[in-house]
C-alpha cells in the first residue's frame, strides 16, 4: 500500500496475501512457502463453500436443481483442499522427524506421539486444518475489508483512531497485543463493524480459530491505521450491501491509503 501514495487501489489480494502468511506460519511453520496455485485454489474453494451457502440452512436443497451440481462441486473442493493439507502434513514429517515445537502441525504429532491416542489422526489434524485456516485467514481478511470500508465512510471515527493511536502506541514500532488494552475506541470500532456487518451469518459454535482470527485482526487493524489515512476513490461511494458466501464479504471497491 505504502507503493501506491495514495493511488487507489484494490486491497482485497493484498490483505489475503498478508493474513494467510501469517496463518500459514502458525499452522505450517516460518519456513513454509505456498504454493501460489494451491493457496489460490484453497482461497477460492472457501468463497466458493460460501457460495452455496443456502444449503447450510436448508440441507434439502442439496438433493434439488441447480443446487445439486454445487453441492458435488462443493463436496469436490473440500477433497481438493483436503490433498493440499495432507502434502503439507506428509512434508512436515520427512522435514521434522522430531517434530520440533515450531508449529502447530508439528506440535500435534508430538502430542499423539506422547499420548498414544488413536484419536488424533491425520484425518483429525486435516479436519482442523480446514477449520482453522479458514477462521484464520478468510474471515479476518473479510473483517478487515469492511473495517476499511467503514473507515472511508466515517472519516471523523477514522480521525479518532488515529489520535488514540498515535496517542498510546505512536507511529515508532508496531503495534502490540499488549496494546489493546490501552485502545478502547479502536477495539470497538471493530466490534461495531462486526456486529454491522455480521461476517458469518452461522447459528453459535465454537471455531478452534477464532483466538488466532481475534488477535489477527486487532493487530492488522492498529497497524494500518498507524500507517494510513483512508478513502474511497474519489467520485465513488460506498456499496455497503454484502455480498453473501462463506462470509458477508464487501462489494469490490478501490480506496486510496494515503500515507501518515
Amino acid at each position: 500500500m505504502n507503493e501506491q501514495q495514495g493511488r487507489p487501489v484494490d486491497v482485497r489480494m493484498k490483505l489475503n496475501t498478508a493474513v494467510s502468511a501469517v496463518v500459514s506460519t502458525v499452522l505450517f511453520g516460518q519456513n513454509y512457502k505456498h504454493n501460489e496455485a494451491d493457496f489460490a485454489n484453497v482461497a477460492d474453494t472457501f468463497r466458493g463453500i460460501g457460495g452455496a451457502a443456502a444449503m447450510n440452512y436448508w440441507l434439502w436443497l442439496r438433493y434439488l436443481p441447480p443446487y445439486s451440481k454445487a453441492y458435488q462441486q462443493q463436496i469436490e473442493a473440500m477433497h481438493s483442499n483436503f490433498n493440499v493439507f495432507r502434502a503439507i502434513i506428509a512434508k512436515e514429517k520427512k522435514d521434522n522427524p522430531e517434530n520440533r515445537h515450531n508449529n502447530f502441525i508439528a506440535a500435534y504429532l508430538a502430542r499423539r506421539k506422547e499420548l498414544q491416542n488413536e484419536r488424533f489422526t491425520d484425518h483429525q489434524l486435516v479436519l482442523t486444518l480446514s477449520d482453522v485456516f479458514p477462521a484464520g485467514f478468510e474471515t479476518t481478511a473479510t473483517t478487515l475489508r469492511w473495517a476499511l470500508l467503514c473507515m472511508c465512510e466515517n472519516p471523523e471515527i477514522q480521525k479518532k483512531l488515529h489520535a488514540e493511536i498515535d496517542r498510546e502506541v505512536g507511529r515508532e514500532r508496531p503495534p502490540q497485543l499488549d496494546d489493546r488494552d490501552k485502545l478502547p475506541w479502536t477495539e470497538a470500532t471493530l466490534l461495531e463493524v462486526q456486529r454491522i456487518a455480521i461476517i458469518a451469518p452461522t447459528s453459535k459454535r465454537v471455531c478452534p480459530g477464532e483466538p488466532l482470527a481475534r488477535m489477527e485482526l486487532s493487530l492488522f487493524f492498529t497497524a494500518l491505521l498507524q500507517k494510513f489515512r483512508f478513502e474511497l476513490q474519489p467520485g465513488t461511494k460506498a456499496d455497503l450491501r454484502p455480498r453473501c458466501g462463506l462470509t458477508n464479504d464487501t462489494r469490490p471497491f478501490v480506496l486510496c491509503a494515503h500515507p501518515r
